[in-house]
């Protein structure tokens, strides 16, 4: 109200200095017009709107089938230097985030990197646990898989992480009618179900969202 209150009588004294200058001249420039003095008028009153903290928002972390349609709200978010995890969930000294875009598996790898991150590798139930609290809340109430840094591409059945180290800790899916891992060599690359974090194997050239973790 203040700043309405203010623009609106920064503009009635700008129209009286412009009706006071064009009453004193002896003639009215042809070029003048209400509408031309308006313009000038809400030019010098119109105050500037500044987003606190800048345009742009620092944070820290920071596609085969189509899975999931973009959802509401801005969820991509982007990487930039900066001491908080404003857009992602911090566990422990990482710092993960979900990525609503779609990439195979390569794909998805090589953006974590371009980020300054790697694909998101849980190493023990306390993460495991953490990180699919997170991606059930990003996602909540769909359920839509997200790739994590794991796979069995060099040798089938031995899965490894995105940095080479072999996966020690595991969370397939149990389920008497799609029990994981199922898909032998045709399924090497792994995803995590947004519902109830369980881990399936797909298709690494299956395109879907993906996470990423940063130091």
């Amino acid at each position: 109200m203040e700043a309405a209150a203010t623009s609106l009588a920064l503009l009635c004294l700008c129209f009286l200095g412009l009706w006071e200058t064009a009453s004193q001249a002896p003639t009215q420039p042809k070029s003048w017009s209400w509408r031309t003095a308006s313009a000038r008028c809400s030019s010098t009153a119109r105050p500037t709107a500044r987003r606190p903290g800048g345009w742009k928002a620092s944070l820290r972390l920071g596609s085969g089938s189509r899975v999931r349609p973009s959802g509401p709200g801005d969820r991509n978010g982007s990487f930039l230097p900066s001491s908080g995890c404003q857009k992602g969930r911090r566990i422990g000294y990482k710092c993960y985030l979900v990525y609503n875009s779609y990439e195979d598996y390569a794909g998805a790898s090589r953006k974590c990197l371009e980020r300054g991150g790697r694909m998101a590798m849980p190493r023990d139930r306390k993460e495991q646990e953490a990180l699919a609290d997170y991606v059930k809340a990003f996602f909540h109430p769909g359920n839509w898989p997200v790739w994590l840094g794991i796979n069995d591409l060099q040798s089938e059945g031995t899965y490894l992480y995105d940095d080479g180290a072999q996966v020690s800790y595991f969370q397939w899916r149990k389920h008497f009618l799609s029990s994981q891992p199922d898909g032998g060599r045709r399924e090497n690359c792994v995803a995590m179900a947004s519902d109830d974090g369980d881990w399936w194997d797909h298709y690494c050239d299956r395109a879907m969202n993906y996470v990423c973790e940063f130091d």
